[in-house]
């Protein structure tokens, strides 16, 4: 996505909501906050363990892959059969969770170019897995699955845990691979809460339930 997809328009609330639930600045690069996430990045370049190698692949979904959007179409699709949804009731979910992750992209982008905090790669961090030509704040793949998992959670509620789990990983993949600050992430996960909610309102506003 280029740098102005944030003035992209939304689907489940206004421009003057966007702005609203902007996420709180990111700390300060002269901030203990702000050390103590750098010191987890680069602990984790000099000792990167298997399990978080292998997550960091895991949940990557780097260029020329579905993307972290088509990772959660994919998740709901699944759950969605498994359900043994009709057709209608399987366009209707992946409408829901496709219009929320949507939003979660035109958020995220806007933030990004709001805040423009340097990547960790700026301080002397290699990643592991690419390096995205973008902002760091917040993290674009925390923000998608949270308010994916939210969607998710809501329309499957046996299965909010797992949901929540996958968010929670894919979120942490990212500090694993090096690419983003713990706060980045956490940022991002409360972000893409808050979007989701949006698009489960709007589910439940035309009687249909979700």
């Amino acid at each position: 996505m280029l740098p102005n997809y944030g003035a992209v328009s939304t689907w489940n609330f206004d421009r003057a909501t966007l702005i609203q639930i902007r996420p709180t600045p990111p700390p300060a690069l002269n901030s203990a906050d702000y050390q103590k996430d750098m010191d987890e990045l680069q602990q984790i370049n000099k000792n990167q363990s298997r399990e978080q190698a292998r997550i960091a692949n895991y949940w990557s979904d780097g260029a020329g892959s579905y993307t972290p959007p088509g990772h959660w179409h994919r998740t709901a699709a699944n759950a969605a059969n498994e359900a043994k949804y009709s057709e209608v009731r399987m366009a209707r979910t992946l409408a829901l969770v496709g219009t929320a992750l949507m939003d979660a992209a035109v958020g995220c982008w806007e933030a990004k170019y709001y805040y423009y905090y340097p990547r960790p790669q700026q301080f002397g961090v290699k990643t592991s897995v690419g390096l995205p030509n973008f902002p760091s704040y917040p993290s674009g793949h925390s923000t998608f699955s949270a308010a994916a998992a939210t969607v998710l959670s809501a329309i499957f509620p046996d299965k909010a845990a797992d949901f929540d789990a996958q968010a929670s990983e894919a979120s942490t993949s990212r500090v694993y691979g090096l690419i983003h600050y713990r706060f980045d992430s956490n940022g991002g996960l409360d972000h893409g809460k808050k979007i989701g909610s949006y698009a489960i309102a709007r589910a439940k506003a035309d009687g249909s339930g979700l």
